[in-house]
């Protein structure tokens, strides 16, 4: 994975400024914002329709990161669903991921099934010819797509059903399937192999204090290589920023404790995201040869959240995540309900280092009583 070293250029503002709880106000002008709603609506309905396969649904969440960087970047998304939730292939090819649901046969007149069965043969030429594209080398979907535009589709409802089953029963459409399921396939280990993994599995309370404990190693090392690395390929770490962080967040108090500290946060968030000329989702630091990563910045589903309602404020969010192996992540996360304590303490130590070096290394300016509030002491490890 490409890395960048930390950029600290002039100023420049980009969707979010800072406010008050519970996160940074969204500055969109009114057409996109409108846009923006009527595309998110158009998302839930494509969301519902996509529940009953879990690999569609699974696929379309992914996607819908592309409409959180266009917004981010200040863009008009595309006017419609399809482009913008495209599986991209070999060759330049993409399929819209509709394509791949399977649709239940609904009772219609004879004038409706002509019509449906002439669009849906004419999306199948458009599929067979992006597989083309994907997959020269299979021969048979050049055949296909000589029967799909020879197939003859001005004979009444019976005709044409018989003439559509014809084709769709013989081998060479079985083998179009194949190409179609392969296409779904590939972009799923695509994904897989170009996005880090995540271990979900929570921290227990003697894995927070081994964590601790190689936090304090890990500081000393610090000191030799204090300069903080900026991720330029954020979409390395996309998974981890689908959804808000249940601690670390302006929509949690417990954790900051006041308003205030909150609001040092959410001013924190703001002035990272100035340090930087192009506006960017989040953004991912990590220390030279460290094993301990900050994810910052807002998360995907606020964002969408907060569009979709036409509200003026998305929540922002910090996440430690901890490299287990090259492409292996874990967040630093516990479930402790009675005394949570051990856990933020064990948080605090881990974006201390971040808080102070960025900092200094971006002159960030930040006020000391929350520079202070990841200090912890020795008595409370």
């Amino acid at each position: 994975m490409a890395e960048a070293e930390t950029e600290s250029e002039s100023p420049n503002s980009g969707m979010f400024t800072a406010s008050g709880v519970p996160g940074a106000v969204v500055n969109l002008e009114p057409e996109r914002r409108t846009r923006a709603r009527e595309l998110l609506e158009g998302l839930e309905a494509l969301m519902t329709r996509l529940e009953a396969d879990e690999r569609l649904h699974d696929a379309a969440t992914l996607l819908k990161t592309q409409l959180v960087d266009e917004f981010y970047a200040n863009g008009i998304p595309a006017n419609n669903l399809s482009h913008a939730f495209s599986l991209h292939g070999p060759n330049k090819s993409q399929l819209p991921v509709e394509v791949f649901q399977e649709q239940d046969a609904q009772p219609v007149d004879a004038a409706a099934f002509q019509n449906r069965t002439r669009l849906k043969v004419r999306r199948t030429l458009a599929t067979v010819r992006e597989l083309q594209n994907a997959y020269p080398e299979r021969t048979e979907l050049l055949e296909l797509a000589g029967l799909l535009d020879d197939l003859d589709l001005d004979g009444t409802a019976a005709e044409m059903l018989q003439n559509v089953q014809e084709l769709t029963n013989t081998g060479v459409f079985e083998r179009y399937l194949q190409a179609k399921a392969q296409f779904l396939s590939d972009w799923e280990q695509l994904q897989e192999s170009s996005h880090a993994q995540s271990d979900p599995a929570p921290f227990t309370p003697e894995d927070l204090i081994a964590t601790m404990q190689a936090l304090h190693f890990q500081e000393r090392r610090l000191v030799n290589h204090p300069e903080v690395i900026r991720y330029k390929d954020y979409h390395y770490f996309r998974r981890f920023n689908l959804a808000c962080d249940r601690t670390v967040s302006s929509l949690h108090m417990e954790f900051w404790g006041n308003d205030s500290m909150c609001e040092h946060f959410i001013d924190f968030v703001q002035r990272i995201r100035d340090a930087f000329p192009n506006p960017t989702p989040f953004f991912v630091f990590r220390f030279k040869d460290s094993f301990t990563y900050l994810l910052l910045g807002s998360p995907d589903d606020g964002l969408l959240a907060s569009l979709a309602k036409q509200s003026e404020q998305a929540p922002v969010h910090a996440k430690l995540l901890l490299r287990q192996s090259n492409h292996d992540y874990r967040e630093l996360f516990a479930e402790l309900e009675e005394d949570p304590s051990a856990f933020h303490n064990c948080l605090k130590e881990a974006i201390r280092p971040f808080v102070n070096q960025l900092n200094t290394q971006l002159g960030l300016e930040l006020p000391e009583e929350f520079t202070q509030f990841f200090k912890v002491e020795a008595a409370a490890e």
